[in-house]
Formats: C-alpha cells, sequence, structure tokens
C-alpha cells in the first residue's frame, strides 16, 4: 500500500477510536449504576478476551504465540494499559465527572511523548510540542469551564491521574514490539489480565443476572467496540504513526465526551467548551503536519 494513502487511512482510523473512546464515559457512568467498579472492569476484560479469542481463531484456526523475547513485554503493557487503566478509571470515575476524567485521561499524550522520546528516542519537534500544548489548554478549558472542575474529587483525580500514567506506559511499551501483529498484541495485552482476573471472575459473572437491557448495552458497546475494535486500530496506529502522534488523538476524547453527553443526557454546550474544541484540533493538526522530524515508524 502506499504509504501516504497508509497514512491518511490510519489518521481516519484513529478518528473512529476516539468517537468510540469519546462516548465510552457516558457508557460506563450507565454500567457503574449496577455493577461494582471491579465488577465493571472485570467483566470487560473477560468478555474482550472472548472477542479475541474468537478473531484468533478466525484468522489463523489457532491461538498463535507471540515471539519469546516478546512476552515481557507484551506482560507488563498489559498490566499496566488493561488491567491498571480500566481499574483505575472504572474505581476514580465513580468520584469524579465525566469531564474531569476526561481531561486526565486527555493529558496522557504529554505523558507518552516524554516517555517515547526517553525510552524509544523518538523526536520531538517544536511543531508537535506546541500542538501538544495547544491541544492540553483546550481540554483545560472544557474540563474546567464546561464541566467544573472540583478539586474536592481530590482522590478520583488522582486515581484517573495514574490511570492516564498507566495508559502511557501501555503505549510505550507496545512502540516496541514490532515482530507481532497488532491483533496480537491487543490479544494478548486482554489474556494476561484476564487470566489473573479470573480466580476472582465468580462475583461479576453472578452479577450479570441483574443486569438492565441498558446495561448489558453499555458492557457490549465497552467490550466490542472500545477494547476489542479499538485496541487493534490503536496499536496499528501506532506502529505507522508513532506512539506521541497516535496518543495526541486523545485530545479528541473530552471534545466527543462533552458532545455526546450534550446531546444524549443534555447537558450544557458553552462557548468554553466550542472554544476548547477549536484548541484541540488545532492542537491536533499541529501535532500530525508532516515535517522531516516526523516519527519515522
Amino acid at each position: 500500500m502506499n504509504r501516504r494513502r497508509q497514512r491518511i487511512q490510519t489518521n481516519l482510523s484513529m478518528l473512529l477510536v476516539m468517537l468510540f473512546w469519546g462516548n465510552a464515559y457516558w457508557s460506563l457512568k450507565v454500567l457503574l449504576r449496577e455493577l461494582s467498579p471491579f465488577d465493571a472492569a472485570t467483566l470487560r476484560i473477560l468478555f474482550s478476551s472472548v472477542f479475541y479469542l474468537v478473531a484468533l481463531l478466525v484468522m489463523y484456526r489457532r491461538v498463535p504465540l507471540p515471539r519469546r523475547q516478546e512476552l515481557p513485554v507484551l506482560f507488563f503493557a498489559s498490566l499496566a494499559g488493561v488491567l491498571g487503566y480500566h481499574m483505575l478509571l472504572t474505581i476514580g470515575q465513580q468520584q469524579i465527572t465525566s469531564g474531569m476524567a476526561s481531561l486526565l485521561v486527555g493529558s496522557s499524550p504529554i505523558f507518552t511523548g516524554i516517555l517515547a522520546a526517553l525510552v524509544l528516542k523518538e523526536r520531538l519537534g517544536w511543531a508537535k510540542i506546541v500542538g501538544i500544548l495547544i491541544s492540553f489548554a483546550g481540554i483545560f478549558v472544557i474540563s474546567w469551564k464546561g464541566s467544573g472542575l472540583d478539586f474536592a474529587h481530590l482522590g478520583g483525580v488522582l486515581i484517573v491521574l495514574a490511570a492516564s500514567l498507566s495508559w502511557s506506559g501501555y503505549v510505550t511499551m507496545v512502540r516496541g514490539v514490532q515482530s507481532s501483529s497488532p491483533l496480537l498484541i491487543s490479544a494478548y495485552s486482554h489474556f494476561f489480565p484476564c487470566l489473573l482476573l479470573l480466580p476472582w471472575s465468580g462475583g461479576p459473572i453472578t452479577a450479570l443476572g441483574k443486569l438492565s437491557g441498558a446495561a448489558w448495552g453499555a458492557l457490549f458497546f465497552l467490550t466490542f467496540f472500545n477494547m476489542f475494535l479499538c485496541y487493534i486500530l490503536y496499536n496499528r496506529a501506532v506502529r505507522i504513526l508513532g506512539a506521541a502522534t497516535t496518543a495526541s488523538y486523545q485530545y479528541l476524547t473530552p471534545v466527543i465526551a462533552l458532545f455526546s453527553g450534550w446531546l444524549i443526557l443534555g447537558e450544557p454546550l458553552t462557548l468554553f467548551l466550542i472554544g476548547g474544541a477549536v484548541l484541540v484540533i488545532a492542537g491536533v493538526f499541529l501535532t500530525n503536519r508532516p515535517s522531516p522530524e516526523r516519527d519515522s515508524a
């Protein structure tokens, strides 16, 4: 495939990923009305692992193993980006608003860019640095003035910030896994946490019988689209665009989260939200514009 066309398709796929992830916040709120944070996160990991298992069997007619030297990286990446991220986010989002959570998770590209530069030696040119700062300013405007930044919930803030750091670690670690396919990387990123959670899965599985139709719909959306399809597309983008550039798309998540809240929950659409959205889009444009300093991946 032509490299330019491949990059265009990958950028478009990342817009789709952000659309799904932007709608994850209110979906998670629906699920948490009927499940504890541990049960919700555990069921998401278990169900998504089943989807990955089926996908591997369909594509390979077996469950292939990654290269032996990549298994430790995938194991620790899975602890950070699947088990750690989803557990921490689910716990933290009980204590803070969706907008606040989206701001904190949206900070992950900053940490990812720093980690990618330090660990993977990816170059961060001035365009990317300025784009990161502009987009983060937009997220801050949206989340603070758009939904009310309440530091009374400091515990939730710290927990979700830890989730953001966990995600950054995942993105940086899987960037170094070159020989395995995005599907295989995503699958084993979920298989390892699934195996760790199996001994404690009895309670969450029992809770399934009490879920309403809305909670079932939220669970399916959060597992199939957000944890199955999106992880594959994201890992593919990390390989093609680079860790820092791919992570910069996460700045769109709070914009989509707040717009979906306006459409679905009737939350107010303010000038601060619109202005912040403009800043976010401008920052993403700067971060992704072609330049000699662009990632070579």
